[in-house]
């Protein structure tokens, strides 16, 4: 068993598919604690998470909205977010790369508002020979401090020569930007995650209700609603088979986490725990006749230095889920070659694009593909399930370069070792860095002769 990195999403998008059904779907709840009238409500309003991974700025706009058109203006009272229908885990979102204000290392919440991420725009200004820099959304509690200044320099790295800096604190974070930014680079988006969840979610509905032409006069904080609460207006997410496709196409680690989660509340009631989610999830593979005595979960999302999976059950896991009623939904989560999503710019080969459906990921462990090939004239399936674990890019170029040009229609037949014991040293004609490679997985089945690099010493 391996680190799958990324790829264990897979894991967690088929069994959720499986068990919740492509239709399922989410929902976020506003409810009144107090007397509304004439568009001012005296008392609090509770806004209830469920785990909805895809509260974008937009759906969090459209229930903030209907609010508005159901007669609420003014809110004079508090806000209220009740985040319990996921435990309170401590999420350290450090942990796994000392990255904590990156927005892959976002932690799950009940009450997920856009990801927990702001997005900065820098555009250069050449008339004004200045560099703008704006925040969406413009939370209350940024600061961002801008003395960047516009060069006619190459682009380069233009992180590097922004020196920007990051703060956060719970619902105050700042920005600044002190360096240079070349005109070249045209305009370029930066996502940092700033603040905890409920600051964030807080700091969003003041600003877009503010921008609806409401009030709020009190703070927002943590709770539940009350005895005497009554619902106001329920916001439904998009169905799961959308949810997957985002999860697998683009690799969002926080939404695999919201999902992973998702599974544990629906199974056992919340508050949903990781650990009663890794428990679910293997109780449910066993029940499906897949029993993966190695595999370990942490998240479901493949950012972890612990979660373990072989190969072998991988390749087992995907032939499983093509013979599944949800296969339309869990393959179409994949990303194509050459097309869409982390491989839209992978396998650029003499295949035709969009012939390869990929699950990419990388770590510092590992760098694994998952997916399958399909070839001009395969009728009974795809013509090769495959799952590759490899330990070094080297290794994942070589690969790359000798299976890319080799498509041959065959049915599905059980993965074989690419490296063969008798396999000598000059029977490779791939590139010469590649002939010490490790035994793996082999992509293409069954794998041409050309293609066998001699055993690992």
């Amino acid at each position: 068993a391996m680190n799958p990195a990324s790829v264990m999403k897979l894991v967690t998008s088929f069994v959720a598919l499986e068990w919740l059904g492509p239709a399922f779907t989410w929902k976020t709840e506003a409810y009144l604690d107090g007397d509304l009238k004439h568009g001012t409500l005296t008392g609090n309003l509770i806004l209830k998470g469920y785990g909805d991974p895809k509260i974008t700025l937009e759906n969090f706009w459209l229930l903030l909205r209907e609010l508005r058109q159901k007669g609420l203006r003014d809110i004079k009272g508090d806000l209220i977010l009740d985040r319990t229908y996921f435990a309170a885990n401590g999420h350290d979102p450090g942990r796994f790369d000392e990255q904590p204000l990156r927005a892959y290392n976002v932690g799950p919440d009940a009450l997920l508002v856009n990801f927990k991420s702001v997005r900065f725009i820098l555009s250069p200004d050449p008339e004004n020979r200045r560099v703008n820099v704006r925040a969406e959304p413009p939370l209350p509690g940024l600061a961002v401090r801008n003395t960047l200044k516009l060069t006619n320099t190459d682009c380069g790295d233009w992180k590097g020569q922004a020196r920007a800096g990051f703060s956060s604190n719970g619902d105050k974070a700042e920005a600044t930007f002190g360096g240079a930014y070349a005109l070249a680079c045209g305009e370029q988006n930066w996502y940092v995650s700033l603040m905890h969840h409920s600051g964030y979610a807080g700091a969003t509905f003041r600003q877009l209700w503010q921008e609806t032409g409401g009030t709020l006069s009190g703070q927002a904080r943590d709770g539940t609603a009350g005895p005497n609460a009554r619902l106001f207006a329920t916001m439904t997410s998009p169905q799961l088979a959308e949810i997957v496709r985002d999860i697998n196409k683009f690799s969002n680690n926080v939404m695999a986490r919201q999902l992973f989660l998702t599974i544990d509340a629906q199974a056992n009631g919340p508050p949903a725990t990781p650990e009663r989610a890794a428990t679910t999830t293997r109780d449910w593979l066993k029940r499906r006749g897949l029993n993966f005595p190695e595999l370990v979960m942490e998240n479901g999302a493949g950012l972890s230095r612990i979660e373990r999976i072989s190969a072998e059950h991988l390749n087992l896991l995907l032939q499983t889920a093509f013979a599944s009623p949800v296969m339309p939904e869990f393959i179409s989560s994949f990303s194509l070659s050459a097309v869409d999503g982390t491989m839209k710019r992978r396998l650029l080969g003499p295949a035709p694009p969009g012939r390869r459906t990929s699950r990419p990921a990388r770590s510092t462990a590992s760098a694994p593909r998952r997916g399958m090939c399909s070839t001009p004239t395969a009728a009974a399936g795809p013509s090769s399930a495959s799952s590759t674990i490899r330990t070094r890019s080297t290794r994942n170029r070589c690969w790359t370069r000798c299976c890319n040009g080799w498509r041959t229609a065959r049915r599905q037949t059980p993965v074989r070792s690419a490296v063969s014991a008798g396999a000598a040293p000059d029977r490779f004609d791939g590139p010469r860095e590649c002939a010490g490679a490790l035994t793996i997985q082999s992509p293409c089945n069954p794998l041409p002769a050309h293609c066998i690099p001699s055993p690992a010493r």
